[in-house]
């Protein structure tokens, strides 16, 4: 009998799975079209993705935002730049949907790959800023996540990061500074050994500001 509950627990939870997932419409998932990598604001109704839906046909980063009960057709994210220069899906939102963040090798950078951002101002999002030092350093940072508080900033510092993956990596935060005369952010902090086993990435705080999800690949 305990065996057949649990089946039936099992086959109820994968029913459930199931109606759960759906697909985004069409003006989102175009037919032949590739999207991936998608990062939404706190409030689940701004949303940011790559897609291969350009002139050229490479993958871009596109914005659509929920209203009026429907995702709206994209548009192409102003200023971010070539996706041939940005860490392949490491982008974020901030809580509020007025701070995009993400790691890009581009020029006027601290090392290789550095984390950026941009802030929106009105309806347009400004060009992308570097942090600069300490967070960025001579080598490679990616894939930051911003507190729901906007206080800290989790990321990833590794010994390579390339357009085929990642490898060395530790999870570190940042956290604001607001000293007089200081830099905007204190100098990084590498998370508990518990945490950083193996090879650790691409972290993501939750909403709850208690919850980092991550990959490893610890035993």
């Amino acid at each position: 009998m305990r065996r057949l509950a649990t089946l039936l627990l099992i086959l109820a939870c994968a029913e459930v799975m199931a109606q759960g997932i759906k697909y985004l419409p069409a003006n989102i998932n175009m037919r032949g079209k590739q999207t991936m990598y998608p990062a939404l604001s706190g409030d689940g109704k701004t949303m940011i993705f790559l897609s291969n839906y350009t002139n050229d046909g490479d993958l871009s980063v596109m914005i659509s935002t929920y209203q009026s009960g429907r995702w709206q057709t994209f548009d192409e994210l102003p200023n971010i730049g070539p996706e041939s220069v940005n860490n392949l899906g490491g982008y974020s939102m901030s809580n509020d949907g007025q701070m995009i963040l993400f790691s890009s090798k581009r020029p006027n950078g601290v090392g290789a790959y550095d984390l950026w951002y941009m802030t929106k101002s009105g309806s347009s999002w400004n060009r992308p800023l570097n942090f600069g030092t300490p967070v960025n350093s001579s080598g490679h940072e990616g894939n930051p996540t911003i507190s729901p508080d906007g206080q800290r900033i989790y990321f990833m510092r590794c010994t390579s990061i390339t357009r085929e993956g990642s490898s060395g990596c530790k999870l570190y935060y940042t956290d604001r500074n607001y000293m007089p005369g200081q830099r905007p952010w204190k100098d990084p902090v590498e998370l508990p050994a518990k945490l950083n086993q193996g090879d650790t990435q691409s972290p993501r705080i939750m909403s709850d500001n208690r919850t980092l999800i991550f990959s490893s690949n610890r035993p």
